[in-house]
């Protein structure tokens, strides 16, 4: 079965709280601990002003936009999804959105300097693959290294296929479909090592592999986003009123706090679960030869 990923995503833009706020504020507030991750990863590109940077799975381009605003890029994304693209173009003139398939991305060989792929790989293919990527996710991985400049950099973070004894394995075991509600197809999940595999026979070089998101870092985000959950709810984050842009920001500040510096905590707790290859997701970083 074909996931209509297009269709899902129309309807279900990713939560972002009050994001007029947090494209303001570029990435020096980081609501989630993952955000924190994030960044970290963002400051090793060594992002130069007027890099092109294309993020392939934009969704409503506010990862991006704040990347553009913090580092300066140039900057470009394509998504599947035409809602998607249609609010990503309104809410960030600046940036060159498109509605594009991941495995045909309209652009020339060699024309970025760094390509991102933020939890979009594991929304791409058919169902029922028993081992390896699927044809789809190769070809998608083939094409953002097409589009790569040599020397050029690739960031993915992905779902990791061995979420053993994790949050989201143990909802599971429980009867509670965590997947669904996200267009989620665990067979579609990927193993770092395969990847990588399917990266260096690309023409990159993988320089780094790191699992993250096994239980209490998870646990931490899905607190940060359930609190979002609650104000979107409350219909709080489109409003422009006094008192709602300063509850946004007394909101994003608090988060960050309790983010940044829980943090490293949450990540030795992780230790063992990532000692056995256990995580909900992972980063891979590679540079083209």
């Amino acid at each position: 079965m074909k996931l209509d990923q297009s269709r899902f995503f129309n309807n279900h833009p990713v939560i972002y709280p009050w994001p007029a706020i947090l494209k303001e504020m570029g990435f020096s507030k980081l609501f989630k601990p993952r955000e924190v991750k994030f960044k970290g990863y963002f400051d090793l590109l060594s992002l130069k002003r007027e890099d092109k940077v294309l993020d392939v799975g934009c969704g409503d381009g506010i990862l991006l936009e704040r990347l553009r605003r913090t580092y300066l890029i140039k900057a470009a994304g394509v998504d599947i999804s035409p809602l998607s693209v249609k609010r990503a173009k309104e809410g960030n003139p600046e940036i060159r959105f498109l509605v594009a398939d991941a495995t045909k991305l309209p652009f020339g060989r060699n024309s970025f300097d760094v390509v991102l792929s933020f939890d979009t790989l594991e929304h791409i293919g058919e169902s029922g693959i028993v081992q390896g990527l699927a044809d789809e996710q190769r070809r998608a991985v083939l094409e953002m290294i097409r589009v790569l400049k040599p020397g050029g950099k690739l960031l993915i973070y992905t779902i990791n296929k061995n979420q053993k004894f994790t949050l989201n394995w143990l909802l599971n075991k429980l009867g509670i479909d965590v997947y669904k509600g996200w267009a989620h197809d665990p067979k579609l999940f990927l193993d770092p090592r395969q990847l990588k595999g399917e990266l260096e026979n690309g023409g990159v070089v993988v320089e780094r592999i790191e699992l993250f998101n096994a239980p209490f870092t998870l646990m931490a985000d899905d607190v940060v986003m359930i609190a979002s959950g609650i104000f979107l709810k409350l219909g709080l984050f489109g409003k422009k009123t006094k008192a709602s842009l300063f509850m946004g920001k007394v909101f994003i500040n608090l988060a960050n706090l309790f983010s940044t510096n829980l943090l490293p905590v949450l990540s030795f707790l992780d230790t063992p679960w990532i000692k056995k290859g256990y995580s909900n997701s992972f980063f891979i970083m590679a540079t083209k030869k």
